[in-house]
């Protein structure tokens, strides 16, 4: 992004510091600004050491296998969701290996072609300490 409404959004995002879990890459470029860290050991390890460290939130971007992981170890505080309003009849579910997670419903914004974001804590928000997965 070099221009428009989202330029802003875009160069926080940008610059924000970055983790990749491979164990593939060597690099992770991320154009002109700081390569992300490339971890190769257990996400939920790592995760766990991060929300540990001072700092602000994470954010987990683009792999349902990562996020399952550190849902099955508990590590994850908070949900934000999109519910729209489609029906594919199959596909990966997110919530695969958990019978019931106790979350709280915190915020629900109505989007465009009727999706809705979602907002949940879940019961271990309360308990971390620096920041939220």
């Amino acid at each position: 992004m070099t221009a428009g409404a989202e330029k802003l959004f875009a160069d926080k995002v940008n610059a924000t510091p970055k983790v990749v879990f491979s164990r593939t890459l060597d690099r992770a470029a991320w154009g002109k600004w700081s390569e992300a860290r490339i971890v190769g050991g257990a996400p939920p390890d790592e995760v766990a050491k991060l929300k540990r460290q001072a700092g602000k939130d994470i954010a987990v971007w683009g792999s349902l296998s990562l996020v399952q992981s550190l849902i099955k170890a508990g590590l994850v505080d908070e949900y934000r969701l999109v519910v729209c309003p489609v029906v594919l009849g199959g596909g990966r579910p997110l919530f695969h290996d958990r019978t019931s997670i106790a979350m709280t419903l915190i915020n629900v914004n109505t989007l465009d072609r009727g999706a809705v974001a979602l907002r949940y804590l879940t019961e271990t928000a309360g308990r971390s300490e620096n920041g939220r997965t």
